[in-house]
């Protein structure tokens, strides 16, 4: 239970060599908090990069999500996080639909992040065509 709970916070806060040390000791790589959110989701949230990468590389599984069905991808992508997106579309193997992207699309008011979101949609849609 505390691994559990170190290490969704260590995922949550970024703190990628206190990811390492738990996993080191045994932490259950790809344990669900209260809403389903793995720690790879919770460190793909908030955008922190370096403890995606080494999540992925112990085996975290990248298309997991969270209760709500949102992916890893999808939390990166709706709060703006380009570098884990561009990292994470070349991991995954399921993609999300056009009517969830345009979904999370149309939530966004302001029109210089919806501009944003749109590009780095645009951008990494052309990288597999």
């Amino acid at each position: 239970m505390i691994f559990f709970l170190a290490l969704t916070i260590a995922a949550d806060k970024g703190h990628h060599k206190f990811v390492e040390l738990l996993l080191l000791y045994g932490a259950t790589i790809d344990v669900r908090n209260k809403k389903g959110a793995t720690p790879l989701w919770l460190a793909c949230n908030g955008g922190h990069l370096e403890v995606v990468q080494l999540l992925i590389t112990r085996f975290a599984n990248p298309d997991s999500s969270d209760s709500r069905k949102v992916s890893c991808l999808m939390a990166a992508f709706r709060k703006g996080h380009i570098k884990v997106v561009k990292y994470l579309v070349r991991q995954v193997r399921q993609f999300p639909s056009d009517t969830d992207c345009r979904r999370l699309i149309s939530t966004i008011t302001d029109k210089v992040i919806k501009l944003k979101y749109f590009l780095v949609f645009l951008i990494n849609y052309l990288i597999f065509i």
